[in-house]
């Protein structure tokens, strides 16, 4: 299990209600599936990602974290800002050891990144501890939302979205990508995700099939 600072224990709850009141204005766009090698950009995501929750995050988490930021990716605001959080990261030089062993510089770098980019930083944050994506009703039926969201791809939902014809396109909705490997079931030791076996995220809300 990767070893989590004292820093992202204390302050974990403080994280998850910021993330929770992250305001959405996003333009969505329409994006391919994602490729599945890793690639620099996953890597560096995954970097930033550790710095900004507090939790090292290596390579088996690749694959979700590729598929988190091609989520967030669907989001226009969040691809403007996430370029200039990146050069911001860069600048920083985290990646040197004297940094890796620094637990109050890798504090003070990731605050001023909350300070200087709030939006994707608090995207990403709750994007990994609560595995959730602020998406948009024109981007439910993205073939990249169907594959990595379960809680949208219903085909009951599927069929009240097509009959509704009063829906806004621009109107927000949650994306659950991988609830059972959302951060905060690290970071809460006391406790665990709840049981999935009954079917995906959400499943609960519809009528048993006869």
């Amino acid at each position: 299990m990767p070893k989590i600072s004292p820093l992202s224990r204390r302050s974990v709850l403080k994280n998850l209600a910021l993330a929770a009141t992250v305001s959405s204005l996003p333009i969505s766009l329409i994006s391919p599936y994602a490729s599945a090698k890793p690639s620099p950009d996953t890597s560096t995501f995954l970097s930033l990602s550790s710095l900004l929750t507090g939790i090292k995050l290596d390579h088996s988490y690749l694959q979700l974290g590729q598929d988190i930021l091609s989520l967030l990716a669907l989001n226009y605001q969040f691809s403007l800002q996430y370029q200039s959080l990146l050069l911001s990261f860069e600048k920083l030089a985290v990646l040197t050891d004297d940094f890796l062993d620094d637990e109050k510089a890798q504090q003070d770098a990731a605050q001023r990144l909350v300070d200087s980019h709030y939006y994707p930083v608090q995207s990403i944050i709750k994007a990994w501890y609560l595995s959730q994506v602020s998406l948009t009703e024109q981007d439910r039926f993205n073939p990249l939302v169907q594959k990595l969201c379960p809680n949208l791809s219903s085909k009951q939902e599927h069929l009240a979205w097509s009959n509704d014809k009063s829906v806004n396109l621009q109107s927000a909705i949650i994306g659950q990508i991988n609830y059972d490997e959302a951060l905060t079931w690290q970071a809460c030791q006391f406790t665990k995700p709840s049981a999935t076996c009954g079917g995906p995220f959400g499943y609960w809300a519809y009528a048993p099939k006869a």
